[in-house]
């Protein structure tokens, strides 16, 4: 485990190592390998043109590893649910393939009937949510963290405030 420092964020980095045979597997199904601001990266194939079900654990995984988790942003006036930009740093070098595997995560999100839209500022693309009540309940219904236990936790209490709220529209 590595854990480092930029600015205000702290960056928790863990190196994973599985055996060669399963190593293998995942690069032949197209798991990118390496520095990841350095590599081309693609949505492999049988994501792309898989069904929603493989689509949304995809996504999932993605969210839970790379996205931001759900939460409560406080202001004077008010405080407003929402979900962070899922953020993608691409090597000044690799800006084309960052670019069009994140608008491959958002046509999967698309698929699902999830808005996003695309941003770029310099060397970082990222991708931002439909802040609406409905639209974030039902990214948690769809997409949720089920593969990042500290997003669960730490998104559960909106989540739950979030479905309260829709049942009770109903």
């Amino acid at each position: 485990r590595k854990i480092s420092e930029f600015g205000t964020c702290t960056h928790k980095t863990y190196s994973v190592q599985p055996d060669h045979i399963f190593a293998q597997y995942m690069i032949e199904n197209g798991a990118t390998r390496g520095k990841k601001t350095k590599q081309k990266r693609e949505v492999p194939v049988w994501i792309m043109e898989g069904n929603k079900n493989i689509q949304r654990e995809f996504l999932s995984g993605f969210q839970g590893g790379d996205g931001s988790r759900i939460s409560i942003q406080k202001n004077e006036n008010y405080d407003k649910v929402s979900i962070g930009r899922t953020q993608q740093t691409a090597d000044e070098n690799n800006h084309e393939s960052i670019k069009h595997y994140m608008e491959q995560i958002q046509q999967l999100f698309t698929n699902l009937d999830i808005t996003t839209i695309i941003h770029q500022k310099e060397n970082v693309f990222s991708l931002s949510f439909h802040c609406t009540i409905g639209s974030i309940y039902k990214y948690s219904e769809i997409i949720g963290y089920r593969y990042c236990q500290e997003k669960t936790q730490t998104s559960n209490i909106i989540i739950e405030y979030i479905r309260t709220r829709e049942i009770l529209r109903i």
